[in-house]
């Protein structure tokens, strides 16, 4: 049995229980709630409670590193202005100094933020069911993004912060991902440039779909270069709105107009909005939907110039990991619906 039949096997022997009344998903929701708040108080809170210290050391290096730069560049200005230097030479010492003292800064802050976020993701991964892996090698399910040209073409990548679960009865994985493509020019001269860092999704259905449909960002006239496949053809959508953001190109129009309505294209655009990211682009491929959000880091931990023991913080990164479950909930709602003759 190949990888997506195991997959979806395992996720229909899950089972989706029947959907609650609405009175029982607000009692439910107060329950989580109350629940959620007493996971924070036990486990969330003495972990940053424990680092607050270390936050406010390195804000305090963080300021000190940028006051040395503008410092610094103050001096070297004032020096090649002395001198009778030529002011470009004033300006890119000055402007180095800057990011040398902003850059030292910045990447402690970058350390200790990725530490707190992999500290309160411990803890809420277990609370939603979930499993977190902080490091991975190679990710489950990645050569579906190549081959169906969801990700650009790179030839270095690295991945991290793996989350596995299910929801509803549908496994699910995401986790970030950053791709780099190294070129030389004839002098022999290395350039890498990233092609893409964000965060891919891949959610399987017990039921897989029949043809495979892809929905890209519309990119006007280049459009043609974002064409997943020869046999793949351009499918119109019926909302206007969303035919001016997506190009969206499928096997079979009929499954693909289906799939692909006004609520699941909202869902969409809030994920990506939810993510902090940019050019959303997903697929329906064999019994996964495939989601790529490029930009921002997955799951922020919040600003480190504020105290860390705020149940805001873990809210957010809570709710975050939760926006996976209204994606699932739309595509199940309209595979319950008739399907297309």
């Amino acid at each position: 049995m190949d990888e997506t039949g195991a997959r979806a096997d395992e996720a229909a022997t899950v089972g989706a229980a029947a959907r609650p009344a609405p009175d029982a998903d607000a009692a439910a929701a107060i329950e989580t709630d109350a629940a959620f708040e007493k996971l924070f108080a036990d486990e969330i809170a003495p972990k940053l409670e424990a680092r607050e210290d270390k936050r406010r050391d390195t804000v305090r290096f963080h300021n000190i590193s940028l006051a040395i730069g503008i410092g610094v560049a103050a001096v070297l200005v004032a020096l090649v202005f002395g001198l009778g230097g030529p002011p470009p030479l004033a300006f890119f010492l000055g402007v180095l100094s800057l990011m040398i003292g902003w850059g030292v800064g910045a990447a402690a802050v970058h350390t200790l933020k990725k530490e707190v976020k992999h500290a309160m993701t411990q803890s809420i991964a277990p609370f939603l069911g979930l499993s977190f892996t902080a490091g991975i090698s190679q990710p489950p399910g990645f050569r579906q993004f190549r081959e169906l040209r969801l990700v650009p073409s790179y030839n270095i990548s690295s991945f991290e912060d793996l989350l596995e679960g299910q929801h509803a009865g549908h496994l699910f994985e995401l986790y970030e991902a950053h791709l780099k493509r190294r070129t030389r020019d004839s002098k022999g001269r290395t350039r890498t440039t990233t092609v893409f860092r964000g965060q891919l999704v891949r959610i399987a259905f017990p039921r897989n779909f029949d043809s495979t449909t892809v929905i890209m960002r519309d990119a006007g006239v280049f459009n043609w270069m974002n064409k997943p496949g020869k046999e793949l053809k351009r499918v119109g959508l019926v909302d206007p709105h969303f035919e001016k953001i997506f190009e969206v190109f499928g096997t079979d129009q009929v499954e693909a107009r289906y799939l692909l309505t006004p609520s699941f294209m909202e869902r969409l655009l809030a994920l990506e909005a939810m993510f902090k990211g940019k050019r959303v682009r997903a697929a329906f491929d064999g019994g996964d939907l495939l989601i790529a959000v490029q930009g921002g880091d997955l799951f922020e931990a919040g600003s480190m110039f504020k105290p860390l023991a705020d149940i805001s913080r873990a809210r957010t990164l809570r709710d975050e990991i939760r926006s996976i479950h209204d994606i699932i909930d739309v595509i199940d709602e309209q595979r319950d619906a008739p399907q297309p003759v």
